[in-house]
């Protein structure tokens, strides 16, 4: 019994040395890969219905259907409707 015991804590110290490593590296290596995009100032009406503007953030479409900026990815709705 004490053999199969001894089995698992020496498992589970190696399982939880591994993701104490894997964490580290994980944390240690991330480098932050973001960058703003700025297209200047954009006008866009936004008509006062319930669906709003359709915005694709990828491409710059919009629309005030889905199919007018498909893989569209954000609404906005006037704030009076």
């Amino acid at each position: 019994m004490r053999f199969d015991n001894a089995i698992r804590k020496n498992h589970l110290r190696r399982h939880a040395a591994a993701m104490a490593i894997a964490s580290t590296l994980c944390i240690a290596s991330t480098v932050p890969m973001a960058a703003v995009i700025d297209s200047g100032p954009v006008n866009l009406p936004v008509p006062v219905t319930i669906a709003g503007i359709y915005l694709n953030l990828v491409t710059n479409a919009s629309g005030i259907t889905p199919a007018l900026a498909p893989g569209w990815v954000s609404t906005m709705k006037h704030p009076g409707s």
